[in-house]
């Protein structure tokens, strides 16, 4: 049943204008008053909600694609999910409440080729007006859904977004387009992402004349009727020539769409497309509409014929078939007469059982074998000159010679290294099988697991053969060279060094460390030569730990670990000590420290870490030792500040006016005008205060260190 809606004029009535936004599913008497509703709309236009199909035709005229034309999307590929939108309008509508707040905004578009408008909310981003409130210009996402029957699988899925930037002319038409696609792809071993820019340019009466992208450049012809129907397109540019044409047939409602290839002696018919709008290609008909053997139709196929025998070329995994909507299917396959039975159930089959079809296909066996294999020393394009001795498909276990060690694994070959050598072990597989393998590090075996095409319906179809190679014994890092030079002292057979103190790590490679995880200034020599060592770094232990590996089939096998622990980089004090006492509160990660003890040169003294230099200065007016290390010829420098007492003491570094007791674990400042401070002799700040009597509780007893701006003075708490 056609579904029209007329939204004519500029102003729609608040009762229609919800029986409508119902109608579309837009709102519900829950979710907005019908009385409290009021809406202006740019365009007139003819909501049609009326569902759409299309199905597509090979140039013999067959059925190669059956699905739902949805939000103006023509379809092109279902590998990636490519659909294409030309919107060659879009609608902007308001519901607003009695006050003129707008409360919701409706967006519809236009398809270029159907005309048919649809309700399509997603898109709205940012919209430009002309004077007379018309759409002047469009940026939007649109996120499109398509739902498609191909090839028996019922694809749904949401196309890639495409942003794009339309300007139009004050009655509405489209005069430039500018979208980018975000195409997903696949590259050699990873998903990557390309981005297709586009630009379109329309002429005065909205037909396209130009169109750009990042690799072409078209000149685009298209024609109209008196109804602004399109009846021809064609696009071309230095790559190609392409031609669309379009009929429209009113009275059924339905479009043509016939796309041609250009060759050198003019246009050849490519295939089809038509739309119909309320009814599906024999919807809910329980048949078959066609049959494909991988991507090529079957000749011959009927769906009034329900018995095939397709034996002579047709595999399970390359059978396909295409069902109309509204249907359901149940599969059978019978393992000993490679029979394919296929139950088509019709969309009244809940009601009525007898509204089903059975369709059965006798399909080519599928085997599950190794059929040839060869040892050679080539990766790619293996010749078979070499057959391994006494190889038999139905032969299913093989001795590789003890001196081949397994190296990795791939669907047509078995890598093996000796001598600094790799050989490689090449097999084929029956038609259209499926290859498992995997490795066995403890006993040296590689497994190799045939399944057959039609494994998915027939799990017995497999076989498993198994090929003993040379296991690894013993791993082991021969030598560590730094800079070019051995390490004094490395043996095989040891695995934790504590590292020479010249030689600093920081594991993240900064400028002022000589080594990195990825440095190649620290390098191995690995037994046997196959293995590889994976590098990490402890920040916590300063150790660099080395493991010899080997990744087979998914799986990391680790054979032996070396430990490298390094000086931290850290440059810091070591030990502290003050007038000949051990600083037993010292810790490297603290650079402040107060005493209650007047300065005298010479009485403090620390450990440096070998490669670290030291500077002092003591500043009078603050009685702060200043200590700054550096490693040599580094730009990056830490710094420790040693506070004293006054010569005065306590009552002289705070001033006359100020004094500073403890009673009751309360630390206790009159008379100060400077904020005041508390710290513990770790450097944590325990309280602060401000005023003519500040009093600051501590925890426990103790000695403290109050500040007041740049002086301190260290007070005990009892």
């Amino acid at each position: 049943m056609e579904q029209l809606k007329h939204l004519g004029g500029r102003l729609l009535g608040k009762k229609s204008v919800a029986v409508i936004l119902g109608l579309l599913g837009l709102c519900s008497p829950s979710s907005l008053w019908a009385e409290k509703l009021d809406t202006t709309f740019v365009l007139d236009m003819v909501i049609d909600s009326t569902p759409c199909y299309y199905t597509k035709y090979n140039n013999a005229g067959q059925i190669v694609e059956h699905g739902l034309y949805r939000n103006g999307g023509t379809v092109r590929s279902y590998d990636f999910g490519k659909v294409k939108n030309d919107y060659y309008r879009i609608n902007t509508g308001y519901v607003t409440n009695e006050k003129g707040d707008t409360l919701n905004i409706l967006y519809y578009t236009c398809d270029n080729v159907t005309k048919q408008w649809f309700p399509n909310n997603i898109i709205g981003k940012w919209f430009e007006y002309h004077d007379n409130g018309i759409l002047s210009g469009a940026k939007y996402i649109d996120s499109t859904t398509v739902v498609a029957r191909i090839q028996s699988d019922l694809v749904e899925r949401t196309v890639p977004d495409h942003t794009l930037e339309n300007k139009f002319r004050p009655d509405g038409y489209r005069l430039s387009l500018d979208y980018v696609d975000v195409d997903v792809s696949y590259g050699s071993h990873y998903l990557e992402e390309e981005y297709a820019k586009e630009h379109i340019k329309y002429d005065s009466l909205g037909n396209a004349y130009y169109k750009s992208n990042l690799h072409e450049y078209y000149d685009i012809a298209n024609t109209y009727d008196d109804r602004h129907n399109l009846v021809s397109s064609r696009a071309k540019g230095n790559y190609s020539d392409m031609l669309e044409e379009h009929s429209y047939d009113s009275l059924d409602r339905r479009i043509k769409t016939v796309r041609y290839d250009s060759t050198k002696a003019g246009f050849v018919i490519k295939d089809s497309i038509i739309y119909t709008y309320g009814n599906s290609l024999k919807e809910g008909e329980p048949c078959i509409l066609s049959v494909f053997d991988k991507n090529s139709l079957i000749d011959g196929f009927s769906s009034e014929q329900f018995h095939y025998d397709l034996s002579d070329a047709t595999i399970y995994t390359r059978f396909k078939y295409i069902t109309p909507y509204k249907t359901t299917t149940e599969e059978s396959f019978d393992v000993e007469t490679n029979t394919l039975s296929i139950k088509v159930k019709g969309a009244n089959y809940d009601y009525d059982s007898t509204d089903a079809n059975t369709y059965t296909f006798v399909l080519k066996k599928m085997e599950s074998y190794i059929t040839a294999m060869s040892f050679n020393n080539k990766m790619f394009g293996a010749i078979y000159d070499g057959p391994v001795e006494d190889f038999s498909s139905e032969k299913y276990s093989y001795d590789i010679s003890e001196d081949y060690y397994m190296y990795y694994l791939h669907d047509e070959y078995v890598a093996l290294y000796r001598n600094d050598t790799t050989m490689y072990l090449h097999y084929r597989v029956s038609e259209d099988a499926e290859v498992e393998n995997s490795y066995d590090a403890q006993t040296g075996i590689v497994t190799i697991i045939i399944k057959g095409g039609d494994y998915a319906v027939n799990p017995t179809n497999t076989h498993t053969y198994t090929f003993t190679t040379r296991k690894v014994d013993e791993a082991y890092i021969s030598s560590v060279r730094i800079k070019g030079n051995d390490l004094s002292g490395f043996s095989p057979d040891k695995n934790d060094y504590e590292m020479p103190f010249n030689y600093i790590w920081d594991g993240m490679g900064s400028d002022d460390s000589p080594f990195s995880v990825e440095s190649s200034d620290f390098d191995f020599s690995v037994y046997p030569g196959f293995l590889s060592v994976d590098k990490s770094y402890d920040d916590s232990t300063h150790t660099l730990i080395c493991s010899i590996y080997n990744y087979v089939a998914h799986t990391k096998y680790i054979y032996n670990t070396y430990r490298f622990h390094f000086q931290p980089s850290l440059k810091s004090i070591s030990s502290l000590t003050i007038n000949g006492e051990p600083l037993d509160t010292f810790s490297a990660d603290i650079h402040d420290y107060w005493f209650n003890a007047e300065y005298i040169p010479d009485m403090v003294s620390y450990t440096l870490p070998d490669g670290v230099t030291a500077t002092e200065s003591f500043d009078d007016s603050t009685n702060v030792l200043m200590v700054r290390l550096a490693l040599r010829d580094a730009i990056k420098t830490v710094e420790y500040k040693f506070h004293f007492r006054p010569v005065d003491g306590v009552a002289d570094f705070l001033g006359d006016h100020v004094s500073l007791y403890a009673t009751d674990k309360t630390i206790c400042v009159d008379g100060a005008t400077e904020p005041i401070y508390v710290y513990d002799l770790l450097c944590t700040m325990v309280g602060t205060g401000r005023g003519e009597e500040v009093r600051i509780p501590v925890r426990q007893a103790g000695v403290y260190v109050v500040k007041a701006g740049e002086k301190a003075a260290k007070v005990v708490v009892k």
